[in-house]
């Protein structure tokens, strides 16, 4: 069986296969505008290398790829990312949690006029109302980190329960919510907080690229994959319950605080 590591560079992706004992190079031009496509160049001409009829073959060979990009990194210092809402315990809605009296990320990563503090005794009207101001701002995502939800993660368990039933998947007006005790298990507030903000401004350029990656991956029969981001912290693994899975990994590389 072969491994396959690509790295998405800024003019040349290169790819390595190796089977454990034989180790085999290949170069292509970079396409910055889908990488999917560079991704595939570079399984052809590896596939071609390694004397195999065509790529669906040597796939069927295939036991891991490891694909590296930079669309995190880009996103971020692009400020290309949708705009985001967050939910914070109340009386942290500048400091998010930090030592400093107003963190460092605010009118940045996201408008200090979307983070919203939440009574610990809010009710499901007051959560409502909160989600509704977000997103009648413009605000695409919601982000929900309250403090010590490390160790009871229930509260934005429940918050996101309440928002997601309002705006439910096929309905033309949904919205995106993830809680930060999904994205980290830090004990540290502030630092699952930025990950949880990291995670949803990224999250729709990493998507957009994995799913159209996953779908030509299953056009070539190669039906399940796991990725990871690596670098970032954050995991996120799907598998389908098909036959002949392809272990498929993600590594998003960004150099991101955990």
């Amino acid at each position: 069986m072969w491994t396959v590591d690509i790295d998405v560079g800024g003019t040349l992706t290169d790819g390595i296969f190796t089977s454990g004992e034989e180790v085999f190079c290949v170069k292509v031009d970079t396409t910055p505008h889908d990488l999917t496509v560079c991704l595939f160049d570079c399984l052809s001409q590896g596939a071609a290398k390694l004397g195999f009829p065509g790529t669906n073959e040597f796939l069927e060979e295939v036991e891991l790829i490891r694909w590296s990009t930079t669309i995190t990194s880009n996103v971020l210092a692009e400020s290309r990312g949708p705009r985001i809402g967050l939910l914070v315990s109340e009386g942290h809605e500048s400091d998010l949690y930090g030592q400093e009296p107003r963190s460092s990320v605010l009118n940045r990563l996201i408008s200090e006029r979307d983070v919203i503090g939440v009574n610990s005794s809010a009710g499901e009207t007051e959560i409502m109302n909160a989600a509704r101001k977000l997103l009648e701002s413009g605000v695409r995502r919601i982000c929900i980190s309250l403090q010590g939800s490390h160790r009871d993660a229930r509260r934005e368990i429940a918050i996101k329960q309440i928002i997601d039933q309002q705006y439910p998947d096929h309905f033309l007006g949904s919205v995106p919510v993830l809680a930060g005790s999904d994205i980290s298990k830090s004990a540290e507030d502030q630092t699952r907080t930025y990950s949880a903000l990291i995670n949803t401004y990224t999250h729709g350029a990493l998507a957009a690229t994995l799913f159209k990656a996953e779908d030509e991956l299953r056009q070539c029969d190669c039906y399940g994959h796991r990725w990871d981001h690596r670098k970032d912290q954050r995991t996120a693994q799907r598998r389908a319950d098909l036959p002949q899975a392809l272990r498929f990994f993600w590594y998003s590389c960004s150099n991101l605080a955990p």
